[in-house]
């Protein structure tokens, strides 16, 4: 499952995790906000790093690919 790092929430996780998603692939091509922003992406570098937190309990056993 994709997951956006805009829009991921830590309910959002759970859900996926209870669906029986067991890996996940966070839409992460920088973590430098210039980069992000020539790519148009909807997150900043922060932001992609808090989502990469929220995947903590309730769904850590959930794997993670960026």
């Amino acid at each position: 499952m994709e997951a956006n790092p805009e829009t991921v929430t830590e309910a959002r996780l759970a859900a996926f995790r209870a669906a029986g998603v067991n890996r996940l692939s966070f839409g992460v091509q920088s973590f430098r906000d210039d980069e992000l922003r020539k790519l148009s992406r909807l997150h900043g570098a922060d932001r992609a790093r808090a989502a990469l937190g929220e995947r903590a309990p309730p769904a850590s056993t959930t794997s993670a690919s960026i």
